[in-house]
Formats: structure tokens, sequence, C-alpha cells
């Protein structure tokens, strides 16, 4: 995975460790096996838009009526994480609501989506720290946000647990070479004089952190273990962005991800599978990282 489309910001990149994909019928190739609804119809039709050949449809017929996939976690899912996205579209341009919920209705994270005759990729992060939940944890899909009728087609489902959310883990002092910041510097424009200089005008420096994951101290090295044994991967790029990766490890990643790796602005991540190409507004962004932020 390679990428060099961030405009500004300095601050390290973002690992989400997740668990695996709660959802076993997410491209609805098995029907809607597994899926269950609050009300209205849920089908499987043939889609040109369909990330392969189906989405699930549901129309609602009465306000709030929904269908969803549920998960036995086995352990209650206070003071747990969650993330999920899928790709969604309707017959028309309306607002949606999406819910991580438990089987009590006790809500850990729910938001309104603005979708349309096009597919959109919707993101929901969220956890509800504190506040008792049950062992069942559901991703509550509405076909409208309040309205009686609704309609939604919906498909590419991910939605699994947030293991840990870590900082890039950088070296430290004790393995004898301290951190690195590589600048590359960028012209925005230049102009020959007449006495045949060059002036550069527009001229900033943009960082890309260096990870030596051969010197890291004990917190480090156990950040690093629970990163590359996580079953999948969110690579938040920098804290700016509105996108960001999901995808699992390359193989060999003891090897690859050890020595001079540079990750920022411009860099390469062994990742492959890669799923989501994310935008996502500023806010969920601010949530994701712990910071409260004014949008």
């Amino acid at each position: 995975m390679a990428f060099d489309n961030v405009i500004g910001g300095i601050a390290q990149p973002l690992f989400l460790a997740m668990d695996n994909n709660f959802v076993t019928n997410r491209y609805f190739d098995q029907n809607t096996t597994g899926w269950l609804t609050t009300g209205g119809t849920l089908t499987r039709p043939a889609r040109v838009n369909a990330y392969g050949e189906f989405m699930a449809n549901h129309v609602s017929v009465a306000a709030l009526e929904s269908a969803y996939w549920e998960e036995d976690l086995g352990v209650a899912a206070t003071d747990k994480k969650f993330l999920a996205s899928f790709r969604a579209q309707s017959d028309q341009a309306r607002d949606v609501l999406i819910e991580i919920i438990d089987d009590n209705d006790v809500v850990v994270v729910s938001d309104t989506f603005s979708i349309g005759i096009l597919p959109k990729r919707i993101l929901l992060y969220g956890d509800n720290i504190g506040t008792t939940l049950t062992q069942r944890i559901r991703l509550k899909i509405h076909s409208a946000d309040s309205a009686v009728n609704g309609y939604i087609d919906f498909d590419h489902v991910f939605f699994s647990e947030v293991l840990q959310t870590i900082d890039l883990p950088l070296s430290s002092v004790q393995g004898g070479e301290p951190d690195k910041v590589k600048f590359e510097k960028i012209v925005q424009g230049k102009n020959e004089l007449w006495n045949g200089e060059i002036q550069e005008f527009g001229k900033k420096w943009r960082p890309h952190y260096m990870g030596r994951w051969d010197h890291l101290e004990v917190v480090e090295e156990m950040q690093r273990q629970l990163i590359a044994n996580a079953a999948r991967i969110f690579v938040l790029p920098h804290r700016d962005t509105s996108f960001g990766f999901l995808g699992i490890w390359d193989k060999n990643i003891e090897r690859k991800y050890s020595l001079n790796r540079y990750i920022g602005h411009r860099g390469t991540v062994p990742i492959m599978g890669i799923e989501y190409l994310l935008e996502f507004p500023a806010d969920t962004v601010a949530e994701i990282i712990g910071v409260e932020q004014e949008i």
C-alpha cells in the first residue's frame, strides 16, 4: 500500500488493531443468511452498482425499521470499541440512521448519513465507555432516519471490534540512534533570475517519520506485536486526513517492517487485500484519535 496525497500535518500515523470481521455474509452471496430485521422487508437483488453481484435491499413502511447483524461476543461489550463500514445507496437522496447497539437498545454510537443513487462508503466508529452493555452487539442499518418510508441498498459490510488504538511505535534513543524524521522540500514554483540564480517560492517542508523497530522499548515492542498479530489493520496515515486504509498485513511482516521504513505524508505500509479507501468527516477522525475538535 502506498500513499502520497496528504496535504498537511506532522503527527505520527495511527493504527487501529482490528479483530476479524463479524459479518460472514458481507457480499450477500448467501442470500440474506445471518441478517435480521426489526420490520420491513429485506431482499438481495442484483444491482449494477454492487461490489459483487448482489446488494441487500431493505424497505421500511414504519419509522425506524432496520436490518441488522448481531454478534455474540461471549463477554459484555462494556468499554469496547467498534468500527463498521459498508457501501450504501438509495432510490433517491435521503438520510439514513446507522447504529451500533446492544440487544437491549443501549447505543454505542449512532449517526445519520446522507446517501443517494450512487454507492457511498459509510464509516461508523465509537465506544460507550462506562455504560453497561450486553454481550450481543448489533450493526443496525436503517433505511431512513425517522421517516415512515425508507429504502436502502447496502453491501461490502465490515463490522468488528477495535482491539487497540496505537500510534506508530517509533524507536527510542536507547538503541543508540534517536527517532528520525526525514524532511522533504516541496517547491510550488521556480523563477530564473537575471543573474542565473533560481528563486524558489511557495516553499515548505513535509516530514516523514521513520520507525526503527530494531530499537524499541518494552512497551513499544508490546505495541508492535499487537499490531503485527492483529487480524486486520486500519491505518490513518495522518491526523489531518479524511481517509484511511483497512487491510491485512502482507506475509513476512517481521522482516518487511523491521528496519528503516519511513511513513507519513508519503510512504508505504506492507498491507495487502486493501478493502477501503474511506472518506469520512473530521469529527469521526477526532473521535478515533481521541481529541476534541471544533468542526
